[in-house]
């Protein structure tokens, strides 16, 4: 999905007849969202299973959650602002997206870069990481 939502943005940076790509971005952007919500829900259910972790791995985790909620939310509310004709109707709408859309979502693809480098960092040292991402234990290297 991540992949998908970079692309079409890069496609219509590079030329703005790829502007076409909105509703693919959108659906996308939707699709984060919801998983985004099934994680949140999750963590919340199994909580009490978790092992203990520092303050920036806990950090780090909720971050990832609620900035995957947040971008979506305000691309959603940037879209309400807009007609078909992608005029403006709700000002404060169309700018909190342009404002903050963008900027959060590369703070996001950051953190997700630092997930997946830690994630191999634990398991190459010998820790069973990727088991208990799936919500099982796993087999230690």
């Amino acid at each position: 999905m991540f992949i998908g939502l970079i692309a079409t943005v890069t496609a219509w940076k590079i030329d703005e007849h790829n502007y076409q790509l909105v509703p693919l971005h959108a659906l996308l952007g939707t699709g984060v969202l919801l998983f985004a919500i099934v994680r949140l829900i999750r963590s919340i259910w199994l909580n009490r299973y978790r092992p203990m972790n520092t303050l920036f791995a806990k950090s780090g985790h909720i971050l990832l959650i609620l900035l995957s909620i947040i971008v979506p939310v305000i691309g959603i509310i940037r879209q309400m602002g807009m007609d078909d004709n992608h005029q403006v109707k709700i000002q404060w709408a169309v700018d909190l997206g342009n404002q903050w859309h963008g900027e959060l979502a590369i703070l996001l693809i950051l953190l997700i870069f630092g997930h997946i480098f830690m994630a191999l960092w634990h398991y190459f040292k010998g820790k069973s990481v990727f088991g208990r991402m799936w919500g099982h234990q796993g087999v230690k290297k």
